[in-house]
Protein backbone atom coordinates (compact mmCIF):
# COMPACT_ATOMS: atom_id res chain seq x y z
CA UNK A 1 0.00 0.00 0.00
CA UNK A 2 2.97 2.31 0.49
CA UNK A 3 3.74 1.93 -3.19
CA UNK A 4 0.13 2.72 -4.06
CA UNK A 5 0.34 5.97 -2.12
CA UNK A 6 3.70 6.80 -3.69
CA UNK A 7 2.47 6.46 -7.25
CA UNK A 8 -0.72 8.36 -6.43
CA UNK A 9 1.52 11.32 -5.56
CA UNK A 10 2.82 11.26 -9.12
CA UNK A 11 -0.68 10.71 -10.50
CA UNK A 12 -1.34 14.26 -9.35
CA UNK A 13 0.91 15.51 -12.14
CA UNK A 14 -2.02 14.97 -14.49
CA UNK A 15 -4.66 17.61 -15.06
CA UNK A 16 -8.42 16.96 -14.97
CA UNK A 17 -10.07 15.07 -16.55
CA UNK A 18 -7.01 12.85 -17.23
CA UNK A 19 -6.25 12.41 -13.53
CA UNK A 20 -9.00 9.84 -13.00
CA UNK A 21 -6.98 6.66 -13.56
CA UNK A 22 -9.53 4.22 -12.07
CA UNK A 23 -12.54 5.35 -14.09
CA UNK A 24 -13.71 4.31 -17.50
CA UNK A 25 -12.78 6.59 -20.35
CA UNK A 26 -15.17 9.50 -20.25
CA UNK A 27 -16.27 10.86 -23.63
CA UNK A 28 -14.30 14.09 -23.20
CA UNK A 29 -10.98 12.19 -23.23
CA UNK A 30 -11.81 8.93 -25.03
CA UNK A 31 -10.57 10.27 -28.36
CA UNK A 32 -7.08 10.65 -26.86
CA UNK A 33 -6.80 6.89 -26.23
CA UNK A 34 -6.44 3.96 -28.59
CA UNK A 35 -9.89 2.89 -29.86
CA UNK A 36 -9.44 -0.57 -28.33
CA UNK A 37 -8.00 0.65 -24.99
CA UNK A 38 -10.78 -0.69 -22.78
CA UNK A 39 -10.89 -4.03 -24.62
CA UNK A 40 -7.11 -4.32 -24.16
CA UNK A 41 -7.38 -3.61 -20.43
CA UNK A 42 -10.23 -6.13 -20.11
CA UNK A 43 -8.09 -8.79 -21.84
CA UNK A 44 -5.23 -8.05 -19.42
CA UNK A 45 -7.64 -8.28 -16.48
CA UNK A 46 -8.82 -11.73 -17.62
CA UNK A 47 -5.19 -12.84 -18.13
CA UNK A 48 -4.17 -11.65 -14.67
CA UNK A 49 -7.26 -13.18 -13.06
CA UNK A 50 -6.50 -16.57 -14.63
CA UNK A 51 -2.87 -16.28 -13.52
CA UNK A 52 -4.01 -15.92 -9.91
CA UNK A 53 -2.71 -12.40 -9.32
CA UNK A 54 -3.29 -11.54 -5.66
CA UNK A 55 -6.37 -9.34 -5.07
CA UNK A 56 -7.60 -9.82 -8.66
CA UNK A 57 -10.37 -12.13 -7.44
CA UNK A 58 -12.14 -9.22 -5.74
CA UNK A 59 -14.96 -7.04 -7.01
CA UNK A 60 -12.53 -4.11 -7.33
CA UNK A 61 -10.14 -5.93 -9.64
CA UNK A 62 -11.45 -4.42 -12.89
CA UNK A 63 -10.83 -0.85 -11.76
CA UNK A 64 -7.48 -1.88 -10.23
CA UNK A 65 -6.47 -3.20 -13.65
CA UNK A 66 -7.48 0.11 -15.27
CA UNK A 67 -5.50 2.02 -12.65
CA UNK A 68 -2.42 -0.18 -13.11
CA UNK A 69 -2.43 0.14 -16.89
CA UNK A 70 -3.03 3.91 -16.86
CA UNK A 71 -0.28 4.33 -14.26
CA UNK A 72 2.21 2.31 -16.31
CA UNK A 73 1.36 4.30 -19.44
CA UNK A 74 1.68 7.62 -17.62
CA UNK A 75 5.03 6.82 -16.02
CA UNK A 76 6.39 5.41 -19.26
CA UNK A 77 5.83 8.88 -20.72
CA UNK A 78 7.09 11.09 -17.90
CA UNK A 79 9.80 8.66 -16.70
CA UNK A 80 9.87 10.01 -13.14
CA UNK A 81 12.36 9.15 -10.46
CA UNK A 82 9.95 7.38 -8.13
CA UNK A 83 12.49 6.48 -5.44
CA UNK A 84 11.69 9.41 -3.18
CA UNK A 85 7.96 8.90 -3.64
CA UNK A 86 8.25 5.23 -2.68
CA UNK A 87 10.22 6.06 0.45
CA UNK A 88 7.69 8.73 1.44
CA UNK A 89 4.80 6.35 0.84
CA UNK A 90 6.31 3.55 2.90
CA UNK A 91 7.22 5.76 5.86
CA UNK A 92 3.99 7.75 5.79
CA UNK A 93 1.61 4.82 5.42
CA UNK A 94 3.22 1.69 6.78
CA UNK A 95 1.23 -1.24 8.12
CA UNK A 96 -2.26 -1.38 6.67
CA UNK A 97 -1.64 1.87 4.71
CA UNK A 98 -4.20 3.89 6.59
CA UNK A 99 -3.96 3.97 10.35
CA UNK A 100 -2.20 0.90 11.70
CA UNK A 101 1.34 -0.33 11.57
CA UNK A 102 4.61 -0.48 13.48
CA UNK A 103 5.50 3.15 12.75
CA UNK A 104 2.13 4.35 14.02
CA UNK A 105 2.62 3.05 17.56
CA UNK A 106 5.24 5.72 18.30
CA UNK A 107 3.08 8.52 16.93
CA UNK A 108 0.91 10.33 19.47
CA UNK A 109 -2.72 10.71 18.56
CA UNK A 110 -4.97 13.61 19.41
CA UNK A 111 -7.98 12.95 21.58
Amino acid sequence: MGLTLAVKNLQGTNVPPYIRFCNDLVPSIAADFQPDALAHVEALYEKHLKAGLPRWETSKAAWMERWVQRTIDHYALIQPSVGLHVIEGIYAQDGDAFDGGPGRAACPTSS
